[in-house]
């Protein structure tokens, strides 16, 4: 993939809104992670349906995300990464909300297929990352940015359990909080990297 022709101020520019985007997603996404069985009890009339229903939850999360995510791959390659970017974070921020607010599994499991629909942003990023990055440079910056994702996935359930003190809700919607920061930074200070010269003619999912 060819990198954009960028000035040195936007590039420097565009690869702190990665970095900070890339903590906030990943923290984000497992923030909600220590009080997921607690707001799911809450629905399950009985106590030993419980990791049936968490795994349910999560299985439709990952299957969704696991049969969008080529065509979230090919939209990002047809129209950019930045529409890519800003639709998972809204998604992710919708999903959360819903899913805070809660009222019946069907609830929650809605909640679950919109996040998994969604789910393309850490692609993006990366994405995103190799337009931005001469060769030489790419090793270097993935490895720092693989490694800030390991930190934001540490700091994201610690955070979520000191938050589940004070209300089982509260990590909830904070990441919905936190994903439509994400949302409103990516429209405002994130530039589109992928040039037109570089994008597909038409979007087909073999």
């Amino acid at each position: 993939m060819t990198s954009s022709s960028t000035s040195p101020r936007s590039d420097r520019r565009a690869w702190i809104m990665l970095i900070v985007l890339t903590m906030l997603t990943t923290a984000g996404m497992t923030v909600v992670l220590p009080v997921l069985p607690f707001v799911v009890l809450r629905y399950v009339s009985n106590e030993s349906d419980l990791a049936v229903w968490v795994g349910v939850l999560e299985a439709v999360n990952g299957l969704c995300a696991f049969l969008i995510a080529p065509f979230l791959g090919r939209l990002s390659d047809r129209f950019g990464r930045r529409p890519v970017i800003i639709v998972a974070a809204l998604g992710a921020a919708v999903s959360m909300t819903l899913f805070g607010i809660g009222g019946a599994l069907w609830v929650l499991l809605l909640a679950r297929v919109i996040q998994g629909a969604t789910a393309g942003d850490l692609p993006a990023l990366f994405a995103y990352l190799a337009d931005i990055t001469p060769p030489e440079k790419r090793a270097q910056r993935f490895g720092l940015l693989g490694a800030l994702s390991g930190i934001g996935t540490m700091v994201g359930p610690a955070v979520g359990g000191l938050l589940a003190a004070i209300s089982v809700e509260l990590p909830v919607f904070l990441t919905a909080a936190v994903s439509f920061v994400i949302a409103l930074l990516s429209i405002f200070l994130l530039p589109e990297s992928l040039r037109l010269e570089n994008r597909i003619a038409s979007i087909r999912v073999a």
